[in-house]
């Protein structure tokens, strides 16, 4: 598995298209075809595919499924349930895959050290997406690899959906997705020059430290609710002759999304609604916001002062595993 990874970190996506011919690109933009061919894209992240718990507390995804997977979801009340509250997948390539960075999943990755990345802070949920939205400013240049190989996650104490999870629908909101907002809003437009980690975080800190923070917080949020019950909607009307039970369930999951919405509490995320009382909540959400920036701004002199370190004195965070003679 490591040396999979091992064969295509570091490539140039153009040099990997000539040696292996059966690869699949994701050309999602003009902008794609030309870096290719300048060889500006370099695989910065490889992913491995998951079979087993896929980790999601909220299985909306399985409401919105296309036409022939939901028809052999919904085939078999029993095998419904079961999927519902097992949280069993198999989620994979075909073949090795490359495209762009900014989406990111993690679960199983390999990053390609050698040079900078920005930091990835494994806490909540979604800050792999954040790392994703800082890869790409960071470094325009990354591309993630999807190798055709899977692990299996198997947690040693079985978990489950209870009741298939449909209940924590409307209580799923995540400061990542405002998190994600901020990094857009504070990134250069591609008219601008490039800007450094420092003016990135200053700027992010300006629309923290504004009138409208609040505001955009709420609006964020509340737009995340929004699509999933669009989502919800448009799966029920686009199937009037599935089970009743799956209906059921769908209505149920729409009703409780649009009570919640109406909820004043709903626009904090669901970490700060169980850990903070009401009145604190604003003030958390922006102080740790306002942290995460802190960070951004001086990642670039601590990832520098690692180097320095592990250069001068073989000070090093990680312990090696390549064995004796390998980097």
């Amino acid at each position: 598995m490591l040396g999979e990874h091992g064969q295509v970190l570091g490539s140039e996506v153009g040099s990997l298209l000539t040696d292996k011919p059966d690869v699949a690109v994701a050309i999602r933009h003009p902008g794609i075809v030309q870096a290719i061919q300048e060889n500006r894209l370099r695989v910065t992240v490889g992913w491995n595919g998951l079979a087993g718990d896929c980790g999601h507390r909220v299985p909306l995804f399985l409401f919105t499924l296309p036409a022939p997977a939901m028809q052999e979801f919904t085939r078999e009340e029993a095998a419904y349930r079961r999927m519902l509250t097992g949280r069993q997948v198999h989620r994979t390539c075909d073949r090795l895959t490359l495209t762009p960075g900014g989406y990111c999943q993690s679960t199983a990755l390999a990053l390609d050290t050698r040079r900078s990345l920005p930091p990835f802070l494994p806490v909540f949920r979604g800050e792999d997406v954040a790392f994703g939205q800082l890869l790409r400013f960071f470094q325009p240049d990354a591309a993630i690899a999807y190798q055709p190989t899977s692990l299996l996650h198997v947690p040693a104490a079985s978990r489950a959906n209870p009741g298939g999870g449909l209940d924590g629908m409307a209580g799923h909101r995540s400061q990542s997705g405002l998190l994600v907002a901020l990094l857009q809003l504070a990134a250069p437009s591609p008219a601008e020059a490039p800007a450094d980690p420092g003016t990135l975080a200053r700027r992010a800190q300006e629309i923290l430290r504004g009138d409208f923070f609040e505001l955009l917080a709420a609006n964020q949020l509340r737009q995340e609710g929004e699509q999933m019950l669009r989502s919800c909607l448009a799966q029920l009307l686009a199937h009037p002759g599935a089970p009743g039970y799956w209906r059921r369930d769908l209505e149920a999951v729409i009703r409780s999304l649009h009570a919640a919405a109406q909820c004043p509490d709903y626009i904090y995320p669901a970490e700060l609604s169980e850990c903070r009382p009401a009145a604190e909540r604003a003030g958390t959400l922006r102080d740790v916001l306002t942290a995460y920036f802190e960070l951004i701004a001086a990642w670039p002199a601590l990832w520098s002062a690692a180097v320095k370190l592990r250069e001068r004195d073989g000070v090093t965070p990680a312990r090696p595993i390549g064995g004796p003679g390998r980097p």
